[in-house]
Order: structure tokens, then sequence, then C-alpha cells
């Protein structure tokens, strides 16, 4: 266990990428090529490897600030001015909530589809009640404990779904992306927009900063792996899934990566149905998503309110969690809801780093007038 003087629990590097990595693929990976091709078209792909670059770039704010401020987090922000300090409250309840509403909507977008696809006679209750409880499990434990399951859970989603991925070519027209640069920029832009929700879950990075020593280039290195590996699977299952239906056909598939996957077959006919094995990775990549959002709702609010367990606050969340998840009437309600906290998530993740990194300039360019201003 890594640990500084004072008794503080220091990820390594590879907990680093392994909790970026896990908690950013979860539950979009499924609905990634259809959100991304209703307005990018053929060029869905493109708006999907955009906004990995976009997403990569602010996680790289959110390790600069943490290279700058070690013991800063989005409770208690990383310059030492009234302004930061006034911007770090109400930044930090609209986080909290934006975690909270992320984890109900994965819960609940993976009942809906573990009822249409494999138990289609449990009540829908009953599969989002599971696995909110197995979030709970995970989230009874302290921080060491979560970061380490995601490092073991790790190369059960990396090396399945990168194969599936590229399996996923065989029935592949590429003529389906042509024309390949030919597209329209507000329909880029908006595709960029959509697949910001498959790339939620790096900006959990930015709430541990006391617990990742960003100062040691191993630790930054990891952080950008951690997101470069979803950025390669997304864009290879939103290409091979233009390229096998079409972006009109997506349109029509309300979970087309797993229709994707019932089309590709095993070189050897080693598994006859593929989709139970990707099913079977996608549960746990939805673990550790929901798992990670629990936590992190809870760690936040206990700093917030300056308590030493995060416990009690599971418990009192558990049933809102629930209550949220169960909000949206049907599944057309829940993509709306799912909308919605995308651009919520966007907005956040793209302001808050660069304020406080702006802050962070603007602080350091005043000691060094002021020292300048007190030389003889």
């Amino acid at each position: 266990m890594n640990q500084t003087s004072k008794g503080t629990y220091i990820m390594s590097p590879s907990q680093v990428m392994s909790m970026i990595t896990s908690t950013t693929i979860g539950v979009g990976v499924l609905t990634l090529p259809r959100t991304v091709t209703q307005s990018a078209h053929q060029a869905g792909w493109i708006s999907v490897f955009v906004g990995g670059l976009l997403s990569m770039a602010v996680l790289w704010l959110i390790v600069k600030v943490g290279q700058k401020y070690p013991h800063a987090t989005r409770i208690h922000s990383g310059p030492n001015t009234l302004l930061a300090k006034v911007i770090a409250m109400p930044s930090a309840v609209v986080f909290i909530m934006f975690w909270i509403l992320t984890t109900a909507g994965t819960a609940r977008t993976f009942g809906e589809v573990v009822v249409t696809a494999v138990l289609v006679k449990t009540p829908l209750e009953v599969i989002v009640w599971s696995m909110l409880i197995a979030g709970f499990i995970l989230v009874m434990y302290d921080i060491e404990v979560m970061v380490r399951v995601h490092e073991t859970l790790l190369p059960i989603l990396v090396i399945p779904l990168l194969v599936i991925a590229i399996l996923a070519f065989q029935s592949a027209e590429f003529i389906r992306l042509m024309p390949l640069f030919s597209f329209d920029w507000k329909g880029l832009f908006i595709g960029v927009m959509a697949s910001s929700f498959a790339y939620q879950g790096y900006e959990h990075a930015g709430l541990y900063l006391e617990h990742i020593n960003f100062r040691h280039k191993e630790s930054r290195r990891a952080a950008i792996l951690g997101l470069i590996y979803p950025m390669m699977t997304y864009v290879l299952i939103v290409i091979a899934g233009i390229a096998s239906f079409g972006y009109e056909e997506l349109q029509r598939l309300m979970w087309p990566t797993l229709e994707l996957v019932k089309t590709t077959e095993v070189p050897g006919l080693i598994l006859e149905r593929l989709e139970s094995a990707f099913l079977g990775v996608w549960v746990a990549a939805v673990f550790t998503t929901v798992g990670s959002g629990f936590f992190s709702s809870c760690y936040a609010l206990k700093k917030l309110m300056n308590i030493r367990s995060h416990r009690y606050i599971a418990i009192g969340l558990l049933p809102v969690l629930y209550f949220l998840a169960m909000w949206p009437d049907n599944v057309h309600q829940l993509f709306q809801y799912l909308k919605w906290v995308a651009l919520l998530g966007m907005i956040l993740n793209l302001l808050t780093p660069v304020i406080l990194w702006v802050l962070g300039m603007v602080q350091q360019e005043r000691a060094v007038s002021q020292q300048g201003d007190g030389q003889p």
C-alpha cells in the first residue's frame, strides 16, 4: 500500500489508469453508434474521436491542477484565493448532483438492457436494485478497496472489449463510411456533445487529487493512458457499427452495439453466442461505473459536510438513487434524461478545471509581481 508520511493513501500509476478506464467505460458504449450518427451521420466516428481528444484535454487540465495543488479537490479548490473558494462550494454541490444523476441513470439503463436482452421476465425494479446494492457494498469500504477493485477488473474489461471491437469488422462494408471527410460541422459538433456521456468518468480524478501524486510523471502518463483505451474502443465500435449497418439503420436500433455483437462470429466457433460473453464483460463495466459514481457522491458529501465517515451518507443516498433511477416512465424518457445529464457533465467538466487553472495562473503572476515590487 502506498502512503505518504501523514498516512494518506496514494494510488499507484496502474490504479490511476484502472480507475479512469473502468469508470469511463459503461452503459454509453451500447448506444454510442446511434447517438453520434443521429446528427453526424457517416462521420459519427470523427465526433467520437474529437470528443475523446476534448476529454483528454480536460483531463490534462485536471492533472495540471493536481500537479500544482496536490491537496486540492473539487470541494477544496486549488488556488488560495477568495474567488476560488467562492467557486468551490457551488461547484462541489453541482458535481455531487451530477454524479448522483449519472449513477441513477446508469443503473436504470443497465436494468433496461438486462430486461430486454436476458431476463425478460424479471421485474425492472429488481435488476436496478441489484446493481445499486452491488455499488452500495463497494461504497461501504475505503478508497483503497475501491481502486483495487478497479485494478482487478481492468483486464476483464480491456482484453475482451478490444477483441470484440476488432471482431465486429467481419461484416463491415467500408463504402458506408463514404464520403469520408464530407460532413456538416454543426452535426459533427452535436455528435461530439452526444459522445460526452460515453466519456464521462475521468472527472472523478479531480475529486481524489490528494490520493494521486500527479507530481510524478508516471501518474500523469497513467491518467492519459486511462482515457486513451476507452477512446480507441469507442472509435472502433462506432466505425464497425456504421460500416456494418449504415448510419440510417443505426437509428432504428435501440442498443446498436449489442446488435453488432450478435452479427459477429468467433473464429472456430469457440463461442456460438458472442453477445453472452459481451454482456458478462459489460456487467463488470457497469458495476465499476455505478460503484465509482456512488462512492464519489458519498466521498464528496463527506468532505462538504466535514464528517469522518461516508458510510452513513451511502445508506441515506441509496433510496434516492433508486427513486431517480425509476423516475423516467419509459426508455425514451430515459434517453432524454441521459441527454440532459450528459450536457450538464460536459459543461461542468469543461468549465471547472479551466477556471481553477486560470485562477492559479493569475495567483502565480500576482505573487511574482509582488516579489518584484519588493525588490530594491
